[in-house]
């Protein structure tokens, strides 16, 4: 599957209405090479805005429902610290009401979204 950035931007723009009811503000969208399929930063303002950032690994052989997981996974992070308003990443970054939102979420949409990573084939450096 050829992943962009343009199409992570998309994917997100479709999940945020399909699973968030659009209630998520948009995160700046990467595509680099990470050590993980995906990473949540973000950035909060005095006034309590959040701005956030969705990683995902351009190394690896996406099919379109690992990569969903993955971004709906980074959007959930998103979900807890712009919504619940929860900083859950001092000590743990799969939190209480991350995991809460993510069992919803498998449970009403039947996703598969887990904390750990799945095993995915990493790409040749000639690809």
């Amino acid at each position: 599957m050829k992943v962009t950035k343009e199409l992570i931007k998309e994917l997100y723009k479709k999940y945020n209405k399909m699973y968030f009811n659009n209630e998520l503000t948009m995160c700046d969208c990467h595509y680099i090479r990470l050590d993980v399929y995906g990473r949540y930063t973000n950035k909060q303002d005095d006034d309590g805005t959040v701005h956030g950032k969705i990683w995902i690994t351009n190394d690896v052989d996406w099919t379109e429902d690992v990569l969903r997981e993955v971004i709906v996974h980074e959007m959930i992070h998103h979900y807890v610290k712009s919504i619940k308003k929860k900083n859950e990443y001092i000590f743990f970054k799969h939190g209480f009401q991350f995991r809460k939102k993510m069992r919803q979420l498998n449970k009403d949409f039947n996703l598969g979204i887990t904390i750990s990573s799945c095993p995915l084939k990493k790409k040749s450096k000639k690809d």
